[in-house]
């Protein structure tokens, strides 16, 4: 059996409420005040660079899935096989 409209509406208009309230309420109107004693974000350590000088040649080349003897040649190619 199917529900009338005029059930419907105030049903649907309840759920809404329910739910903007529901949303308001977890939101939070202001950040909280700051505590007394506040650190200073702790500092990263650095890492050296590292640094490789240059190839003569590079060869890069993706995709290489599916086709075994395309993929052999492009690395003989590169001088990698």
């Amino acid at each position: 059996m199917i529900a009338s409209s005029c059930y419907n509406e105030p049903v649907r208009i309840a759920a809404l409420l329910v739910l903007v309230a529901a949303a308001l309420a977890a939101c939070e109107p202001s950040p909280p005040p700051p505590s007394g004693t506040t650190k200073s974000p702790a500092q990263a350590r650095t890492v050296p660079g590292l640094s490789y000088d240059a190839p003569k040649r590079l060869v890069a080349f993706g995709d290489v899935h599916g086709d075994l003897g395309a993929t052999k040649r492009a690395l003989k190619l590169g001088g990698a096989i």
